[in-house]
């Protein structure tokens, strides 16, 4: 049956090659599952049709086996009332329900080895499908856990690229503040050496005006003591 290989081959079928033989390994592996319980649901309506058949030919033979041992009893209570040609008939009739229990019993006989290997069959096929399902899960697993790595590795080269791009603009952005630096920094000590020039005329002119106070002391002191030489 279709069911069995169909079975056989993801239960057989290595993880790597069941994921890279479809585009979309997950619906494929689906569509699988849904198609052999599809076969499983054929493989319980045959074996209900054949258990059915068997209670129908159990019930034919015990039909037929009855049939036998009634005309059994007819021909010997024919015999009994002295009717042989009664008794005749009636072990005519036995031997055709005889014919017909012989066959019911062989037909019995394989419609039972029918439904005994049906049963089986489902058992295993059950067994397998359940085996499939989880087979199942490990497939997705693996494949959206290598999804999630394939992206990541796209992420990373992605972000690699653009931190490169983000770097050289900080580096270029830098050197740029760089010299801006260095010109603020130029002005600045042009602006405190100015002050310094203008502090040094500013401490001459001062120094200038002490010297010339200094001057006028010494003067009146000098006038001073010339008067009190002359009072002498």
């Amino acid at each position: 049956m279709n069911i069995f290989k169909r079975v056989s081959n993801i239960i057989s079928s290595k993880i790597d090659d069941l994921i890279a033989g479809y585009e979309d390994p997950e619906m494929a592996l689906d569509s699988l599952i849904q198609d052999m319980e599809k076969g499983i649901a054929e493989l319980r309506t045959n074996a209900a049709s054949c258990i059915s058949q068997k209670k129908m030919t159990e019930k034919k033979l015990a039909s037929a086996e009855a049939e036998v041992k009634k005309w059994q009893n007819n021909a010997i209570a024919a015999l009994e009332k002295s009717n042989e040609d009664l008794a005749r008939k009636a072990l005519e009739r036995k031997k055709s329900s005889e014919e017909e229990r012989l066959a019911l019993t062989a037909q019995l006989a394989e419609e039972t080895a029918l439904v005994d290997k049906i049963k089986t069959q489902l058992h295993q096929v059950e067994d397998k499908i359940q085996e499939a399902r989880k087979k199942r899960d490990t497939l997705i697993i693996k494949k959206r856990a290598a999804d999630a790595r394939k992206k990541m590795a796209e992420t990373s080269q992605a972000l690699d690229t653009g931190i490169s791009s983000s770097t050289d603009s900080v580096l270029n952005g830098f050197a740029e503040f760089n010299k801006y630096e260095e010109k603020i920094e130029r002005d600045v000590a042009m602006s405190e050496a100015m002050m310094e020039v203008n502090k040094v005329s500013v401490d001459d002119l001062e120094e200038q005006f002490k010297e010339l106070q200094a001057d006028d002391e010494i003067s009146a002191e000098l006038e001073a003591l010339k008067a009190q030489v002359k009072k002498k």
